[in-house]
């Protein structure tokens, strides 16, 4: 992948 996501954003991608 070209960017890094956090755990919270895979779990949650519409909340900050």
């Amino acid at each position: 992948m070209s960017f890094i996501v956090k755990p919270s954003q895979l779990r949650d991608p519409a909340k900050p």
